[in-house]
């Protein structure tokens, strides 16, 4: 995977963004799960804090396969590259399985990421684009997403994680029913990635 370079790091500081207090919900296996209401949304924000051992080239490599999201992120149904920009961008599409009796929810993402020269982080940005294909008959289009991962070396062979997401999921599912159980679809997912990155296709 190449990157482009860049001078100065361009990424929003979560303290940007809404001033709530984070709340821990989960810590378990080195995975450790926050939320906080949003100043915008009736939805929580989401925060992950997580070490992996594994590299940055080959959390990139696996976040980047997308065809493959359905073996770790959450509830993915299937997920394909819609169009690919450069080797650091790409837009692809993601359905997600929703509970009976909601319907399942789909998403176009336009995805990115940037390494800073200076600091050897590196940033991937995941924002929604809910007209970039047309709608399907039966399944509700997130109207919004935005997704945000931070990783940082800590010695050759262990990368520290910090992801930030905010979604509205849209339709009819009741915020309070998305909120009770925000933290187990990030818990779900950072535990198959810790999997997912062990592979040797990765390497």
């Amino acid at each position: 995977m190449k990157y482009k370079h860049l001078v100065i790091i361009l990424f929003v500081p979560w303290s940007l963004h809404a001033q709530n207090k984070w709340n821990l919900e989960k810590d378990k296996d080195n995975i450790r799960i926050f939320t906080r209401q949003s100043d915008h949304s009736k939805f929580d924000e989401i925060k992950v804090e997580c070490d992996i051992q594994g590299t940055i080239s080959e959390l990139i490599a696996v976040i980047f396969d997308i065809e493959n999201h359905v073996q770790w992120v959450y509830n993915t149904k299937r997920a394909y590259i819609v169009k690919r920009i450069s080797d650091s961008e790409l837009y692809f599409y993601t359905e997600i399985y929703s509970p009976w009796p909601f319907r399942n929810r789909d998403a176009i993402v336009d995805i990115k990421t940037w390494k800073d020269s200076l600091s050897n982080k590196v940033l991937v940005e995941a924002n929604s684009v809910p007209d970039y294909l047309p709608r399907k008959q039966d399944i509700v289009r997130i109207p919004s997403s935005n997704v945000k991962w931070t990783i940082s070396p800590l010695n050759s062979q262990t990368i520290k994680v910090n992801y930030y997401m905010e979604a509205d999921p849209g339709g009819s599912i009741p915020a309070w029913l998305i909120n009770l159980f925000v933290s187990k679809g990030p818990f779900e997912s950072f535990s198959g990635l810790k999997e997912r990155i062990r592979l040797p296709q990765y390497k």
